[in-house]
């Protein structure tokens, strides 16, 4: 049985095979943009992102041609927003505040994928915008100082969902350990930075992403982990069912 790295590298090769180096690139930094990568394998994804960069022309001298004018032009294209992956690399480079209305418009634009609103919040903690930012998705609504955001703290709730998991089910079955940690970052940018824990535990939803990994393995959930884990099961079936309009 192939491991979810594995599963990753076809989806790449196959897309590269099809010509379609888009989506290749978008799957290489999705994964690039994870919290965790194993070494070996982030050297791979970076090799391959400069080579499908090259090809894209989209490399580091070209994002030299980036202004904010061009950045906004490929936002505004809501019907192909994998390529906002793109803009977002660019506008690293060059000055958010310039065009921190549009920016907010998009962060409550209810058009815009979640996890494209997070990629894009990302960008604005990283240059420290220092103003209050109002973020919609998943019919939630929340209001966040990018400059006064802490993420490590935000990123530390996946490290505890993976280890939690990791200690569960790693020893027993590493490939459904490696689904797992893919479905917990899915999980992680479709929320951030809104999550719900005042209604649900952090082993509230590491028994559910392992129902949903061992749904997609095909394979039967360990009713032993239940003895191992303090859980809600009403609270874990709501997130599956979540998790299952997700992924």
């Amino acid at each position: 049985m192939k491991n979810y790295y594995e599963e990753i590298m076809e989806k790449i090769n196959e897309s590269i095979n099809n010509n379609d180096f888009e989506q290749a690139l978008k799957i290489v930094g999705e994964e690039l943009s994870a919290p965790y990568v194993p070494q070996d394998f982030e050297d791979q994804l970076a090799n391959l992102e400069k080579s499908l960069m090259e090809k894209l022309n989209f490399n580091e001298n070209n994002f030299n041609n980036w202004n904010t004018d061009k950045v906004l032009e490929i936002m505004s294209k809501k019907m192909d927003q994998d390529i906002h992956l793109m803009a977002f690399d660019a506008l690293r480079g060059l000055n958010a505040r310039l065009i921190i209305e549009e920016l907010k418009e998009y962060l409550i634009d209810k058009e815009i994928k979640p996890e494209y609103k997070t990629f894009l919040f990302m960008v604005l903690i990283e240059q420290g915008i220092d103003q209050e930012i109002v973020i919609e998705k998943n019919e939630k609504s929340i209001s966040l100082n990018p400059s006064k955001y802490k993420l490590s703290e935000a990123q530390d709730i996946l490290k505890d969902i993976e280890l939690k998991i990791e200690q569960l089910v790693y020893d027993v079955n590493p490939s459904l350990f490696a689904i797992c940690q893919h479905i917990a970052s899915t999980y992680f940018y479709y929320s951030f930075p809104i999550f719900n824990f005042e209604t649900y535990s952090l082993n509230d939803l590491a028994i559910a992403i392992i129902m949903k990994a061992s749904n997609s393995l095909g394979i039967e959930f360990d009713t032993n982990l239940e003895l191992k884990l303090d859980f809600n099961k009403d609270n874990t079936m709501l997130l599956l069912n979540e998790l299952n309009n997700i992924i």
